[in-house]
């Protein structure tokens, strides 16, 4: 499931992403090459990434590159991230605000090209490091009264409005999956575009969602990590703070570079194949597990090695990251505006989750609208006049989230359309008439013909039935649940 060409692009890429910046050391590793493997502790407690997550990722991809909009690949992405430190009432837990601020200056070293592998190291080469992904991470700033100040940052963890909570609750100081709602219900202040990070004890080093399997900004969003991973926290081997640059990854879309076997890796073409997670930290026990496609990325932040092993990202995957917090957390969604002439099925077209897709026609009576695609749930809502926006409230009745939908715009309703004008209603008409025409200047100047008017009804007839001009409608397509829309059309008769 590679992407067509992905391997020219990223090509095309590299001068982009590969200036290298002043090397330093990943950190200060203590660890031998012949240590044992770890076998003792789970290193991410993330769902493993199903096929039709990688097909998302990869989605999500092809958009971002071929996007209308001019993409700016090289700029960078600075996302506000807020702390969050649960303890008990013993000090478990608890982390100091220099604690917090070793963790940051880390995130920001693996995502910049000065995340180097240790020469400490016998196998590390100096000047072996990761490349620019062009993201960064900055503390977001609360006002006074503990609120997000939406996309506004402080210059470090201790500055005054600084997003960084201490908290002490014995329950929410040893998570489980019963308490975890119940904590961030309480503590989350970030929105869509904002990393919350929870630090707390929990079974697994850390885990978080994929940005299309929650509602950015939803109370679920957010990334948890055990307080002993932060950089010379006390969980040996997993002490440098990899832990939440691993779940970051996770959270910007990345799954595990071994989450699709061999056969589909991860989705990213810059990163050799995988069968199984890695574990340990030396080119001395480095496995080979899918023949003819090198070795093991055992040094991605995305397998499962030891801290001191972890120090790159691939430019595969930088350019992965950057288009889901575009798509995902930005809220790119609303794809520009597609007319047709009425009887006439749109292109194929595809969608990720959460995307719309709207079609303008010109109609003259009752109108049935169908979608239908090969893949993946789509609703369809509709409008008359102007674009609609997605609700149960649409003239779209019908809402069976599946992959075929059928809806009738049914008649026009004359309170809508032809009512005598009376001084109640002469203002609601004159708008009606204006919204019209402006649809028909918007078609003339798209030079979309116009279907030919009917002839004139008698004037006995119901008001619905002389109502005679073309009127415009709308027809949204929105692709819903976790998993993108393939091969859709719609057909407006």
């Amino acid at each position: 499931m590679k992407l067509p060409g992905y391997a020219l692009l990223l090509f095309a890429l590299t001068a982009c992403f590969s200036k290298i910046q002043e090397v330093s050391s990943h950190g200060s590793h203590g660890w031998q090459d012949d240590r044992d493997l770890e076998t003792t502790i789970e290193r991410c407690d993330t769902a493993e990434a199903k096929e039709a997550d990688i097909a998302t990722q990869q989605l999500v991809v092809e958009k971002f590159l071929s996007s209308p909009d001019e993409v700016d690949i090289e700029a960078n992405i600075m996302i506000p991230v807020c702390f969050y430190v649960i303890s008990d009432d013993t000090g478990k837990n608890k982390l100091s605000n220099g604690d917090l601020q070793r963790q940051l200056d880390a995130l920001n070293t693996a995502y910049g090209s000065s995340s180097c592998c240790n020469t400490t190291l016998s196998w590390c080469a100096p000047g072996t490091c990761s490349i620019k992904t062009g993201i960064q991470f900055a503390v977001a700033k609360v006002n006074a009264n503990g609120v997000l100040v939406p996309g506004a940052t402080v210059r470090d963890v201790s500055t005054s409005g600084a997003c960084v909570f201490h908290v002490v609750n014995n329950v929410w100081a040893y998570l489980d999956s019963g308490d975890e709602m119940e904590m961030k219900t309480a503590l989350k202040k970030g929105d869509a575009k904002t990393l919350d990070v929870y630090f707390t004890d929990l079974r697994a080093l850390g885990f978080t969602f994929y940005p299309w399997a929650v509602t950015p900004g939803s109370i679920k969003d957010g990334v948890v990590v055990k307080a002993s991973s932060i950089p010379g926290g006390t969980n040996t081997r997993y002490n440098e703070g990899d832990t939440l640059v691993h779940e970051v990854g996770h959270w910007l879309g990345l799954s595990h570079t071994f989450s699709g076997g061999c056969d589909i890796s991860d989705g990213i073409a810059d990163t050799p194949p995988q069968g199984n997670a890695y574990g340990g930290c030396s080119p001395a026990t480095r496995p080979d597990t899918c023949p003819g496609g090198g070795p093991d990325p055992i040094f991605n932040f995305m397998d499962y090695s030891l801290d001191a092993c972890m120090y790159e990202f691939t430019l595969g995957q930088a350019l992965a990251m950057r288009a889901c917090y575009t798509y995902f957390r930005r809220g790119r969604w609303e794809n520009d505006i597609i007319d047709l002439q009425f009887g006439e099925q749109s292109d194929p077209f595809n969608l990720i989750p959460r995307e719309r897709q709207v079609f303008r026609y010109m109609i003259q009576g009752n109108t049935t609208c169908t979608i239908s695609a090969n893949e993946g749930n789509a609703d369809m809502y509709m409008n008359l006049l102007s674009p609609p926006s997605w609700s149960s409230a649409d003239l779209c009745v019908k809402s069976n989230l599946g992959s075929a939908e059928s809806c009738s715009t049914g008649a026009f309703s004359a309170n809508e359309f032809v009512q005598e004008p009376t001084k109640e209603n002469e203002t609601g008409l004159f708008r009606l008439l204006i919204r019209t025409l402006a649809g028909l200047l918007r078609r003339a100047f798209a030079d979309v013909e116009d279907p030919a008017p009917v002839p004139s009804q008698s004037p006995t007839q119901s008001p619905v039935q002389q109502w005679t001009e073309p009127v415009l409608l709308y027809v949204g397509v929105l692709a819903v649940g976790s998993t993108p829309v393939q091969n859709a059309s719609v057909l407006c008769k």
